[in-house]
């Protein structure tokens, strides 16, 4: 494990948000997300792309974790929350064939 532990406090989260890049998402999905796994109180798990429109979503139930690619919102079931691709995307332009559907 990387020196993750010491640059970053989390005290109980259900829930962690993360927006990732080309070059940060190997570690978003592998070595971060496995320590973010043993942290007991940690069941959800929502990654979005900087360059594209895109989001997995990771919930764990059962002590299993479950993924679902986002395709218009996604229901974050920890806190209560929809949020859209619009949303989400707010005021990031891309070009014609990456902007959300409403």
């Amino acid at each position: 494990m990387s020196n993750l532990k010491n640059r970053d406090s989390l005290v109980n989260p259900l829930l962690i948000v993360e927006v990732f890049s080309p070059s940060t998402e190997a570690y978003d999905r592998g070595e971060k997300f496995e320590y973010y796994r043993s942290l007991d109180s940690f069941s959800e798990y929502l990654l979005i792309a900087q360059d594209e429109i895109a989001a997995d979503h990771f919930v764990k139930q059962d002590n299993i974790w479950t993924i679902r690619e986002v395709e218009r919102e996604v229901r974050l079931a920890t806190i209560g929350c929809t949020l859209a691709f619009s949303q989400i995307y707010d005021r990031v332009e891309f070009g014609a064939e990456k902007e959300p559907h409403s």
